[in-house]
Parts: C-alpha cells; structure tokens; sequence
C-alpha cells in the first residue's frame, strides 16, 4: 500500500542512528528518521495528511503492515531512504543510557525481542521512557500484535515471529532462555497449534495432538516385551503406580518441586512405573534419539540432586527426560539404584508439559533441539488442517497465547 511517508515521519519518526557503508570501506554513523509501519502509525500519519488537504505519496515505497521505513543524510548531505520489510534488519539503533553507561540498541530484525525486553525493563523498574523509546516500544508492539493475529499464514518470517511469541513468555524481572532459535521456537508453537486445531476437529486423527500412547504400552513396544506394572526390587519390595504416586505426593519437593514444575497433570493422574536396571539399560539405547537435553533438563536434575541430597548427604541423582509418542517420561536415577535394582519413571502428555521454569533468575522454556521439526513438517501438518475443512488457517491471538503459556 502507499502512504504519505512525510506524514508518518512527522507524528511516528524515532530518532536514530543509521550504520551504512561508506566509499572507503569503512562506515558512516548517522544520525536518522525512522518509523513501524503499523496500524496506530499509519492511522496518526492518515489523520496528520488529511489535516493538510493531503493523500497518499504516489511515489512512496509499496509498504506492508511490520515494515521500517528509514530516511537519513550521508556524509555528503544528501537524504537517503531505506525500506525494511518485516523481520528484516534496517540497520538503525538508539543509545540507551543505563545509570552512568550508555549502551547501543538496536531495534529491528533480530533485535526486536531484545529491544522489547530491555525496554519494558526499564518499565518494570519504575523508570520512564522517553519519546523516542516510547515510539520504539510502541512499534514494536503494534508489529508484534498484527503478527499474532497472522502466524500460520507464512506471510512472516519465522525468525520474527518466534520474538513475537517470546515476548509472551519472558518475565518482566527475568531473562529468557529459549534454548533454540526464534525461528525453531515459532517452528515448534505453530506445529503445536495446528495439532491443537487438528484435535478440535477429529479428536482422532493420527496428527491430533490427544493422540497419546499410554506409558505401558510405550515401554512394551519399544523394548519388544510384555513389562510388568509391578517391579519388586532388590530389597523385594513390590513397585507399582499406586506407590509411585503415593511416594510423590508425601513429598512435595518430588512431587511439586521436580514433577509439578514440568507438567500441569496432577500426581493423581500422573502416569508411573518402575524399571529394572536391564531394561532401563536397553530403554536408554532404544530411545536414545528421543532423549531431550537443554538448560530446563539441568534444572530438573539440580533440583532432583538438591532432594537427593537432603535426604541423604553425598547421594547424587540423575535425570532423564525422553519424548516419545507425544509423552514425556521423566526417569529418575540415583546412587541408591544399583542397591535397590530399580529405576523409577513418571510420565505425562506432552501437552501437559509446563511451558516454562524459574531457575536462577532465568526463565527457562521447555523446549528442546531434539523436539524441533523440520520446515516442512509445518507445511505438511497445514495440509492435514486443511483436509478437514477448518477454515482460515491464520493464527487467533487468544489460540496462540493458550498454547505458549
């Protein structure tokens, strides 16, 4: 579309500075005019024109909601223009001062959830912005908001949508580890609301995210044997569910702190077996492809190690956490196992899994390398959506932030 570009700078233009290449191969830092193309910006920028018997600029770029327009003076004193498209990199930042020290931000392309971030911090500290950060915050968010109402289309790149879908996740008083790319993390969230959609409309399609095995027959099938609900360990005690669960809820650090801060199922519901230490020997190697790492598993193993420990001093614990069959199972290992002869595992969809942690003051997603798919399993699983006739494949804002949070 085309806009009054004047206009727009006159009622929604951040002042900036423009890094560009200069004609020895070095860089011109200048100073410079920049504006989101958003709803808010273009209704001020209409209003603004209209005010002045004015229209739109026939010789404007062709811009799109999301996009940056850019104008500066080179070295030279000729005004220059740029027009960056969603996602991309305008090549601007402001100088934020922080107490006595300044720090470079920039604001567009990849840099957007960190803009975002640092922002709503100062915020969150009970300091004001400024106009210009003001507008900053502004921009960003009326981008972020027209990408949420237009994530499963295609329309933006992934490496900006997965900023969108962080900021509703990050704390106001905590960093944010995602453990995988922006691009990874908005991968992941629109194949987890496609299945979502899937399951709304066929509960029992194979691509629904309610299809689960059950734990039992998980551990049936990938060891190639009938296993036993009931496992008597070395002391010739019998292990079943029932105790599993009755040794987790009596003690709120396993059951709260470790279970309860990754999945939202209630112990009671909980799914949990005992092993043998043969046959978590041949899980591990079947699985060994499922087995999921990043800093929210560590968590999971500090706090199990900081339990172990209480109970009895110089015991360590070792945690696992495979995904198969749309089911997390979280094993639980520790120096008392090779005496005991067992091994324990609970388990739980994997849409009850807690999208987030707290851990020393990170918040840590749940997600892991492991877990995200390819490209075109995105497109694949679209596909499948638009068998079933849902309708308009564009992503509600309410839908998205039920799946993130």
């Amino acid at each position: 579309m085309k806009i009054n570009v004047k206009r727009l700078m006159e009622t929604s233009g951040i002042s900036c500075f423009k890094i560009s290449p200069d004609a020895h191969g070095g860089y011109d830092h200048s100073e410079a005019r920049a504006a989101f193309v958003t709803d808010a910006t273009l209704e001020a920028a209409r209003a603004e024109a209209e005010r002045h018997g004015e229209g739109s600029d026939p010789h404007s770029p062709d811009v799109r909601y999301g996009d940056v327009l850019v104008s500066w003076q080179n070295e030279g004193g000729a005004w220059c223009g740029t027009h960056a498209r969603a996602g991309q990199d305008a090549g601007i930042h402001i100088a934020l001062a922080d107490g006595e020290r300044s720090s470079i931000l920039p604001f567009t392309g990849s840099s957007m959830f960190m803009a975002h971030d640092r922002l709503t911090g100062i915020l969150a500290s009970r300091r004001r912005l400024d106009e210009g950060q003001s507008r900053i915050l502004e921009g960003i968010r009326g981008v972020f908001d027209v990408i949420m109402g237009a994530s499963l289309r295609g329309r933006f790149p992934d490496a900006l949508t997965g900023q969108v879908f962080a900021t509703h996740i990050a704390g106001a008083t905590t960093r944010l580890s995602l453990g995988v790319t922006y691009e990874e993390f908005a991968r992941h969230a629109k194949i987890a609301m496609i299945r979502a959609r899937i399951a709304a409309e066929n509960p029992d399609h194979p691509e629904a995210a309610t299809r689960i095995e059950p734990l039992g027959t998980i551990l049936d099938r990938v060891l190639g044997k009938d296993i036993s609900p009931i496992v008597r360990q070395g002391t010739g005690a019998a292990i079943d569910e029932a105790l599993l669960r009755r040794i987790a809820r009596n003690n709120p650090a396993l059951g709260d702190g470790v279970i309860g801060s990754l999945t939202r199922t209630p112990i009671s519901s909980v799914s949990a077996r005992a092993l043998s230490l043969e046959d978590m020997k041949l899980l591990s190697r079947a699985m060994s492809r499922s087995r999921l790492s990043g800093d929210w598993v560590e968590a999971a193993g500090a706090r199990m190690n900081a339990l172990t420990d209480d109970l009895l001093a110089g015991m360590e614990a070792q945690v696992e956490i495979y995904n198969i069959g749309r089911r997390d199972i979280l094993v639980l290992k520790d120096t008392m196992s090779e005496q005991s002869g067992g091994v324990y595992l609970y388990s739980w969809p994997q849409t009850d899994r807690r999208p987030f942690s707290d851990h020393g003051g990170i918040r840590l997603y749940h997600l892991s390398p492991e877990e995200v798919p390819p490209a075109r399993e995105v497109e694949r699983l679209r596909r499948a959506l638009d068998e079933l006739d849902y309708g308009p494949t564009e992503g509600g804002k309410d839908e998205i932030e039920k799946i993130l949070a």
